[in-house]
């Protein structure tokens, strides 16, 4: 900040005022403000486009940032554009190949992946995929990464035979640098065990949500997707470890409740219904019909046939009349 307050009093910014405010941007982002981040980006994005024109690298840095950014918002279209253009820069500026040009393709395709367009993702996956072979070799963990954004663009078009030896290899580049407790090799295994719960493979998925989710949460406490594999879990554990899957059920719906008056999301709903169904299962028919018609309440404003509100009324359906 002094740096800043040094340069904003100068007549004229100069182009360190970009990387002030970058850094800056980023460490905002440490910090879990995004809001705060995208203004610091989008100020550095300002000061280098007038201080060094349209073609400086330093400008393709600052809108890489912004669109890191507008990406974790969910703000895809945004990001689209603020990647491509940085994008467009690179490419004028640095040798075919380059590193950085391949870091720009990914940041696209995970705007496109963001936005419903992965098949579109899918080929600046592969040229991001290559590019960083030929740069570090097959073994880096960079190379790794690449992989695990193919295997999740493949996915997202029902491509998952694609898709799993691609996130087994991102899986096993990742451990071979990071170890197998760190959050990187985490979040891969929990992107397989998605794959794998979807495929029927329950058991390997079992195994790897109960490895990869207690290195994410102690990462991420707040990231709902890992509560959603908590959930996945928990569904996969219901039959042979109910208490053990219950109390993680019970748990993950009071994280995932929505603010009072709130839209009910989906995964709080998949949750609900998920612990309902579990209860039932075990005899607890009284606290899944409570569980079940909480379901019902909050997503009474959604369509009769909604997916969520149908399982949750035909399990309450099924569920034995209450005690008089």
């Amino acid at each position: 900040m002094e740096a800043l307050a040094g340069y904003v009093r100068l007549p004229d910014p100069p182009l360190g005022m970009g990387a002030a405010l970058t850094n800056l941007g980023y460490a905002q982002i440490s910090r879990g403000d995004l809001d705060s981040a995208e203004g610091f980006f989008r100020r550095s994005v300002d000061v280098r486009r007038r201080v060094a024109g349209e073609n400086h690298p330093a400008l393709a840095t600052s809108l890489e940032a912004l669109s890191d950014v507008l990406i974790r918002q969910r703000a895809f279209v945004a990001a689209d554009s603020a990647v491509t253009e940085a994008l467009g820069i690179f490419q004028r500026v640095l040798p075919e190949g380059h590193y950085r040009i391949a870091g720009l393709l990914t940041q696209r395709g995970r705007s496109l992946r963001g936005q419903g367009r992965p098949a579109e993702a899918e080929p600046l996956f592969r040229e991001a995929l290559a590019m960083r072979i030929a740069a570090f070799g097959d073994g880096h963990f960079i190379v790794a990464a690449a992989r695990n954004n193919l295997a999740l663009a493949l996915e997202a078009q029902g491509r998952d035979a694609d898709a799993e030896p691609l996130f087994r290899a991102a899986l096993d580049g990742y451990r071979r640098h990071f170890g197998d407790e760190h959050v990187n090799p985490a979040f891969v295994e929990q992107n397989l065990a998605r794959l794998l719960l979807r495929t029927g493979a329950r058991a390997e998925a079992e195994a790897r949500f109960a490895h990869a989710i207690p290195i994410a949460r102690a990462a991420f406490p707040a990231s709902r997707a890992t509560l959603g594999d908590v959930v996945s879990l928990g569904l996969l554990r219901c039959e042979r470890r109910p208490t053990e899957a219950l109390g993680a059920l019970r748990d993950a719906v009071d994280e995932l409740r929505p603010a009072e008056g709130g839209p009910a999301p989906d995964d709080y709903l998949r949750a609900l219904n998920t612990l309902g169904n579990c209860l039932a299962q075990h005899g607890q028919s009284a606290e899944a019909r409570r569980v079940l018609t909480t379901s019902l309440e909050a997503s009474a404003g959604r369509v009769h046939d909604d997916p969520s509100r149908t399982f949750a009324r035909q399990l309450l359906e099924r569920l034995p009349p209450p005690r008089r």
